[in-house]
């Protein structure tokens, strides 16, 4: 009974924090199909596993960096600017029927909503990566401790 109510509460938890989510999240409008594409292509990298995240605080810039072998590699660089954010995006795309090679260059601007969107997408990924590496870190040391515990008592 208790695991029932239990599963009830997070159920509506769950439900009511995407409602919050979608109540905060800021709307864009007036973006050309271009920054959509560009918004749509940095997102679908972020939530990619296997892509980097890197960060330069001092110049204000986030970078990110997903390479693919047999497909694509691509860098993406986000920066501040003073009335909106820069994209640029450049990489490699291995067209598999011809074996040829096709090189990109896009440097996008986007208005300060959505550029605010992808920094925080950004975070919230970093944040859960820095925390799954402490989680690790703070696991490991706690069976370090405990084999040291029973060496101790041998």
């Amino acid at each position: 009974m208790l695991k029932k109510i239990s599963k009830f509460i997070s159920k509506y938890r769950f439900k009511l924090k995407r409602i919050t989510v979608r109540i905060e999240r800021p709307e864009i409008n007036d973006l050309t199909s271009i920054q959509e594409k560009v918004i749509k292509i940095v997102t679908d990298i972020l939530i990619d596993p296997e892509t980097e995240l890197h960060t330069n605080p001092l110049d204000n810039k986030i970078y990110i960096k997903k390479i693919e072998d047999d497909k694509f590699s691509i860098f993406i660089v986000i920066s501040h600017q003073e009335r909106s954010y820069g994209i640029n995006i450049v990489g490699k795309n291995l067209i598999k029927t011809t074996d040829v090679i096709e090189k990109f260059h896009y440097d996008v601007s986007i208005p300060t909503t959505a550029g605010r969107v992808l920094i925080n997408k950004f975070h919230k990924k970093l944040k859960r990566i820095v925390t799954k590496m402490e989680t690790d870190i703070f696991k490991e040391n706690e069976d370090n401790l405990s084999d040291l515990l029973t060496s101790i008592k041998d």
